[in-house]
Formats: C-alpha cells, structure tokens, sequence
C-alpha cells in the first residue's frame, strides 16, 4: 500500500469514529437494565462459585440487579 492510500484510510476511519460519538453519547446510563453473566461452564463449579460473587459485587457497585 502506498502513502497515500494508508493515509486517506486512517482518514476515513477517524471520520467514522467522530460521526458515531454523537450516538454513543444519546443512550442512557450504563446499565439501564440487568446485565447478563454468560458461562460457559457447568454450574457449582469453580467458575460459577467465582461469577457469582463477582456479579454480586457488580451489582451493588452499579445499583442493579444481574
């Protein structure tokens, strides 16, 4: 790739980030609502046992339920 073709495409992708900003902004607070946690392991187990008391602990830093 020449210069000028790296340069216009760096161009061209910051263009599209700064017209997307304005949308980003529009939604609401973060989360407005429950967050799912998904595993992709069997319950009781050691990952379940640690998603758990990270969701727990998540919850009650954002004030919503999971």
């Amino acid at each position: 790739m020449t210069t000028k073709i790296k340069t216009a495409a760096a161009l061209l992708a910051a263009l599209a980030l700064w017209a997307s900003a304005p949308n980003a902004l529009a939604q609401g607070g973060y989360p407005d609502r429950p967050v799912k946690l998904v595993l992709g392991y069997p319950p009781a187990g050691p990952v379940d046992i640690i998603a758990r008391i990270m969701g727990d602990r998540l919850s009650q830093i954002w004030g919503q339920r999971w």
